[in-house]
């Protein structure tokens, strides 16, 4: 805390002289058993939050209890200090009956943020092309620059826990959606953003704003492609308690949110083709099961999602020939 803003130790005390003041002694035992009385009920008041206090889950249970929490409130992990909390949670070694569960939760935020920087990414793009004085262009131009390089760290840690939640060509048995949908209202459109495609310049308010609400709405987006259905649906499926995911669903779902962080790295917003290499690798990691799986039992309309990625992944690897090994 800054040291202008610290309390001061003590209160400052009054140096006016008090004239006393005469009480009865009858009113002075009922002031005192007022007191004792006052000080009765605080006690029960300290006793019952001690209580309720000591019902909540600690550990691993209450670290992602917090994070749920927070999920429902916000659609983010919460603060710097949750956020780490929960990636401890998600690295433990050994593992917990949490620890997929808060890989699962973090797939979902940074799959959530790195849609809400493509969009802020695409849309600054725009106004930069669009915008008329050069003052502007290039202030656009900058914004587009800051989207594109917090995407694309995100997109890494999107891709590791993709890794975490695939390893060794499988997931895990039992896979879930645990946490309740956020109880946030993303509108249609990102009105700021809309302003700026046409070039007309937004302020910092209207700047922060939007990304606040091209991250909501990248997170309520996620949810619904994780369990392959709409919004609404999705609302209503995670309120009536932890979701089981489809394997298969889920393959393709962590593919497809790969394949759009990877564009971060295309050299058409950030040259880096070290790091788009890896990212493809894992999307395309993560398809191979689902070929193995639509070889035994057909499915014409997943083979047509296949199809699109693996697409997606070969036009990304002749973006840098010598990718393609």
């Amino acid at each position: 805390m800054n040291a202008h803003l610290r309390a001061p130790l003590e209160p400052a005390s009054d140096i006016t002289p008090q004239r006393t003041r005469f009480v009865p002694a009858g009113l002075r035992r009922i002031h005192v058993c007022h007191l004792c009385l006052l000080a009765a009920a605080g006690l029960a008041i300290v006793a019952s939050v001690a209580c309720s206090s000591g019902n909540q889950p600690t550990g691993p249970a209450g670290v992602y209890a917090k994070a749920k929490a927070n999920f429902a409130r916000s659609g983010t992990a919460g603060t710097d200090k949750d956020i780490d909390d929960l990636a401890s949670l998600a690295n433990a070694d050994p593992t917990n009956d949490y620890t997929t569960r808060a890989r699962v939760l973090r797939l979902v935020i940074f799959s959530g943020q790195v849609r809400g920087y493509r969009t802020l990414s695409d849309a600054y793009g725009k106004a930069a092309e669009t915008a008329k004085p050069a003052a502007l262009k290039s202030r656009y131009a900058a914004l587009q620059r800051d989207a594109n390089q917090r995407g694309a760290e995100l997109s890494l840690r999107l891709g590791e826990v993709a890794m975490q939640l695939t390893k060794g060509g499988t997931v895990p048995k039992d896979l879930v959606l645990d946490a309740p949908y956020p109880n946030i209202d993303v509108p249609p459109t990102i009105q700021a953003l809309d302003t700026a495609r046409t070039g007309v310049e937004i302020g910092r308010e209207d700047q922060a704003q939007a990304e606040s609400i091209a991250i909501q709405t990248g997170v309520v987006d996620s949810l619904a492609a994780m369990l392959h259905v709409d919004r609404a649906k999705a609302q209503s499926e995670m309120s009536a308690g932890p979701v089981q995911i489809d394997p298969t669903e889920f393959r393709l779902f962590v593919a497809d949110q790969i394949m759009t962080g990877a564009v971060f790295y295309d050299g058409k917003h950030l040259l880096d083709p070290e790091h788009y290499k890896v990212l493809l690798g894992v999307a395309q990691d993560t398809l191979q099961p689902v070929q193995a799986t639509l070889k035994q039992s057909p499915d014409p309309d997943c083979a047509k999602r296949v199809k699109k990625l693996q697409d997606e992944i070969k036009s990304g690897l002749k973006t840098f020939p010598n990718l393609a090994t």
